[in-house]
């Protein structure tokens, strides 16, 4: 039977799984996907470097805050929210003045 070696391929599914714990589980759909680069160099990544690559990537332990956006930083959030009722509040006030 043959040994099974990780890919590229494997790769970003971790990725865009979320399992490199530096995004949400949502696929990404690249417009130059992983490996691109190494295959128009003609250089094909090597099952070891895949599987290195995996390794650090998936190895990681997640942060506590989780992956970046605005539901793990509640406050950004939330100036968010206020900056955007200031505008729309603004653009109101302008609208029934004209």
């Amino acid at each position: 039977m043959a040994k099974s070696h990780t890919t590229v391929d494997q790769l970003r599914h971790d990725i865009d799984r979320g399992r490199t714990h530096d995004k949400v589980d949502f696929p990404d759909p690249a417009a130059v996907p992983l490996g691109s680069d190494e295959e128009a160099a003609g250089t094909q990544v090597t099952p070891f470097e895949a599987s290195q690559a995996r390794h650090d990537e998936t190895g990681r332990p997640a942060s506590k805050a989780g992956a970046p956006g605005l539901e793990s930083n509640p406050r950004k959030a939330n100036l968010f929210i206020v900056l955007g009722a200031g505008i729309a509040g603004t653009l109101a006030l302008l609208a029934l003045a004209t």
